[in-house]
C-alpha cells in the first residue's frame, strides 16, 4: 500500500514551484517527482510560488476595482436618471409655453431679422 502522508523536503518543493513557474504542467511534475495526491502541489503553488502571491493580489485588486466601478455605474445610472427627469420637466414647460403664448421658444421675430437687412441694404448704398 503506497504512503499517502509522504513528507516532501522544503528544497524539492521549491524545485516543483520554480518548473511550474517556468511552465511545466503539475501532472507532468506529479509523474516526473513521483508526487501523489491530486492537490498536494497545488497547495505548494498556493503557498510558495510568486506567481501565486501576485495573482492573488492581482484578484483583490481586481475585486477592489470591480466593486469601485460597480458603485461609480450606480452614481452614473442615479444622474442619468435625475437628467432624464429633469428633460422632461423641461420640455413639459416649453409645451406649456407654446400652447399659452402660441410661439415657439429660439425663434427670431421676423420683423427684426428683416430690419437688420434693411439696414445692411441702406449701408451697401
Amino acid at each position: 500500500m503506497p504512503d499517502n502522508n509522504k513528507h516532501y523536503t522544503e528544497a524539492l518543493k521549491l524545485k516543483v514551484i520554480r518548473e511550474f513557474e517556468d511552465g511545466a504542467s503539475i501532472s507532468h511534475l506529479r509523474r516526473k517527482y513521483g508526487i501523489g495526491g491530486n492537490s498536494t502541489i497545488q497547495k505548494w503553488i498556493n503557498k510558495y510560488s510568486h506567481k501565486a502571491q501576485k495573482t492573488s493580489k492581482i484578484k483583490t485588486d481586481n475585486q477592489e476595482e470591480v466593486r469601485r466601478l460597480k458603485e461609480r455605474i450606480a452614481q452614473l445610472e442615479k444622474a442619468v436618471l435625475n437628467l432624464t427627469v429633469e428633460k422632461l420637466v423641461l420640455e413639459s414647460t416649453l409645451e406649456v409655453y407654446e400652447e399659452e403664448y402660441g410661439a415657439r421658444l429660439g425663434q427670431k421675430k421676423e420683423r427684426r431679422s428683416s430690419r437688420r437687412r434693411s439696414r445692411k441694404e441702406r449701408e451697401r448704398k
